[in-house]
């Protein structure tokens, strides 16, 4: 779970909020075995070795969903396109069976946009969509409409989730509580800032905003530095680097204002 993303762990508390339903949570994070550890060393190149083991994940995770029987919802936290070749006949099982199966993507679609291996494993997902109504995904991203039409899911099969605030990112204020007149106010931008989203327009929006505002605004954005564009170097803003989770939770807690919501239309 956490190669995704932390805060998807509070998705583990859906049961307390819906009643009717049993959910059942799977995840690739497993131990494992030793002859599989042996067999992946053994080979020279560890590319090749890397996707044996996360195939062998993917079979593994399958397996586990048919020992599901007394649960209503299988919830899928995380797969690969150039691993779903095996995995999905088994999913589909499961939809066979009555259960609805939620397969959680993230990035998924925009990295089929540069790998051909993962466009075709797109394909494949999407037309499993389109034969088994059980079968759903729930997409850790605002929309798709955003993609290019061949990258997109079907409208039937998605629900959009857009990428969970963790927990541990604690309100600044309680309840009725205001800010002081007197200090400037924090809008903030966190995440992945891609060419794909259309965040550069948004915040060349809050820039107006804040030059035009008769309030103290400050603007900062939270990004992994490892994978910041060059040219927020060249804006008038206060860059934080999230790569580390307690830098991510810290600047959280930190802003006033946080926009998450790219679109007036979403």
């Amino acid at each position: 779970m956490k190669l995704m993303h932390d805060g998807i762990k509070d998705f583990l508390l859906l049961e307390e909020y819906v009643e009717s339903q049993k959910i059942g949570f799977i995840s690739l994070e497993v131990p494992l075995p030793q002859w599989i550890k042996n067999f992946t060393k053994a080979i020279n190149n560890y590319s090749i070795g890397l996707q044996i083991r996360r195939e062998y994940r993917h079979i593994s995770m399958g397996l586990r969903s048919l020992k599901f029987s007394d649960v209503d919802t299988i919830f899928i936290f995380e797969l690969y396109n150039q691993h779903l070749l095996f995995v999905m006949p088994l999913f589909a099982i499961m939809a066979l069976r009555g259960k609805e199966v939620l397969i959680c993507l993230h990035g998924n679609q925009q990295f089929a946009m540069t790998n051909k291996i993962k466009f075709w494993g797109l394909l494949y997902l999407k037309a499993y969509l389109n034969l088994f109504k059980k079968l759903k995904v729930a997409t850790f991203e605002v929309d798709d409409d955003v993609l290019p039409e061949k990258f997109r899911l079907p409208d039937t099969s998605k629900y959009i989730i857009p990428h969970p605030i963790i927990s541990e990112a604690k309100p600044k204020f309680l309840p009725g509580e205001r800010l002081s007149s007197n200090v400037p106010i924090k809008i903030g931008v966190v995440g992945m800032i891609r060419p794909d989203k259309p965040i550069a327009q948004v915040i060349d929006k809050l820039q107006e905003y804040i030059k035009s505002s008769e309030h103290q605004c400050e603007l900062v954005i939270g990004t992994p530095f490892d994978q910041k564009p060059s040219y927020l170097d060249q804006l008038n803003v206060t860059l934080y680097d999230t790569t580390q989770q307690e830098d991510y939770i810290q600047i959280l807690t930190e802003i006033d204002i946080l926009v998450i919501h790219y679109d007036k239309d979403r």
